[in-house]
């Protein structure tokens, strides 16, 4: 019996669209400025704190611009000051220190803050979970990073200012196991990490981590402050634990 498909044209054209809009649409924008502000947050915070804001020209310039489309046929985001801004005429000064008759040491503002938080600015394709029960704000997340680490959260609303996560590092991006999976939490907006300790690391856990600090017995009871002696010592340190053949 003669079969006849349709519809594989329209298809062929739903996916090519969806290709497109993944590469060039809204998508792309919104990952260019979430990307942009962490950094941003940074910069400005340099340009506040060193030097100190005198006329508040240059911290005022600063800002994440639109994207872009580049000659290429990508796209890209500018964080910092144009040089249509007012504080255009100190960024350079600022960031590189100036001789002249008032010479001044550099106060760099802008590449320190892509090194300190380029990694929350590297895109993060994402698996958001979002409960509808009681109009609750808390979410699952699952990320994805370029840089090579993977990431399971639980965030407290849609800022992700205040949420804690496991992330697993591959060994391109970190060769070492001791750094291989960390906790990672946000509070306020400020991070801190941790590290899980595992079978597989090469480091002992520390004593203040619950370990011995050490990686053979003979050692770990040393650190512990359990020692072997032939009679039993008159004075002792306390906490100690002395072994004393019977």
């Amino acid at each position: 019996m003669p079969m006849e498909l349709q519809g594989f044209d329209n298809l062929k054209d739903d996916l090519t669209n969806m290709a497109s809009n993944l590469e060039f649409g809204a998508g792309v924008n919104r990952a260019l400025q979430e990307g942009a502000k962490p950094i941003e947050e940074q910069m400005l915070h340099n340009a506040s704190s060193d030097p100190q804001i005198i006329t508040g020209a240059l911290h005022d310039s600063i800002r994440t611009h639109s994207v872009r489309k580049s000659r290429s046929g990508g796209k890209y985001i500018t964080i910092g000051v144009k040089h249509s801004e007012k504080g255009a005429y100190y960024a350079n000064p600022v960031e590189k220190g100036h001789g002249g008759p008032a010479p001044a040491p550099a106060h760099p503002f802008v590449r320190p803050a892509f090194d300190v938080r380029k990694d929350e600015a590297y895109l993060y394709p994402s698996l958001y979970l979002l409960p509808t029960y009681n109009s609750t704000t808390n979410r699952t997340v699952f990320e994805g990073s370029y840089v090579g680490a993977s990431s399971f959260s639980s965030w407290e609303d849609g800022t992700g200012n205040n949420r804690r996560m496991l992330e697993v590092r591959n060994a391109a991006y970190q060769a070492s196991l001791d750094f291989a999976v960390l906790l990672r939490t946000c509070t306020g907006g400020t991070w801190a990490s941790y590290r899980l300790f595992h079978a597989g690391m090469a480091t002992p856990i520390p004593l203040a981590n619950g370990g011995t600090g050490a990686s053979s017995a003979k050692a770990a009871l040393a650190n512990l402050g359990i020692f072997y002696s032939a009679s039993l010592p008159s004075s002792g340190t306390d906490g100690q634990i002395c072994l004393v053949p019977v």
